[in-house]
């Protein structure tokens, strides 16, 4: 069974990845293959070619990049353009029998029809910026970044399994193991 996790920021795909990986699914997560990419040399020298505005004193930094491609949907598209296809590489050559990937750009990684089931969970928005408020992210910021997302209306057309998590971390974790379980079998 391959499942896609998606879902907008702050809503609670890596509680559900964490209950997927206790249920004994093999679980990847393309916001970590991403992460790994920042230690590739030959990746850090594309972005700083083409976001030359986000290096400061030689080096880029994922909070500059950050500022630079959230005021912008040209610069986002363009850097999607080049860590996708990293990031869809390594997904698509992993197999497992049990397969569950956190896809927080589910559409605009174009891979969710090569997944068994595709589960989102949604969070209302005032609990997302609350929580993302909780990491230390600013709601201005927090605004921005879900201002550039996909909109939840067309996540959840895209979904087989709705998880609604407005309640405690135990209760969403909860439903997800009991999900596992279940897709599982």
């Amino acid at each position: 069974m391959k499942i896609a996790v998606i879902g907008g920021i702050g809503c609670g795909k890596s509680e559900v990845m964490l209950a997927f990986e206790k249920a004994g699914y093999v679980t990847l997560s393309a916001d970590k293959i991403n992460a790994q990419l920042w230690s590739d040399e030959s990746y850090l020298s594309t972005l700083k070619l083409n976001f030359p505005e986000a290096v400061i004193d030689g080096t880029i930094t994922k909070a500059t990049l950050g500022a630079v491609v959230f005021g912008s949907h040209d610069k986002l598209q363009q850097l999607n353009n080049i860590s996708h296809p990293l990031i869809v590489g390594k997904i698509m050559g992993t197999t497992a029998d049990n397969l569950a990937v956190e896809l927080p750009l589910a559409l605009e990684s174009g891979i969710l029809d090569t997944f068994d089931k595709v589960i989102m969970v949604d969070t209302r928005k005032c609990l997302r910026l609350k929580r993302l408020e909780g990491r230390g992210v600013s709601k201005k910021r927090a605004k921005e970044i879900m201002s550039v997302q996909v909109p939840v209306s067309k996540l959840k057309g895209c979904a087989d399994i709705i998880i609604h998590n407005n309640g405690t971390v135990e209760q969403l974790m909860a439903k997800a193991t009991a999900l596992a379980t279940t897709l599982r079998d």
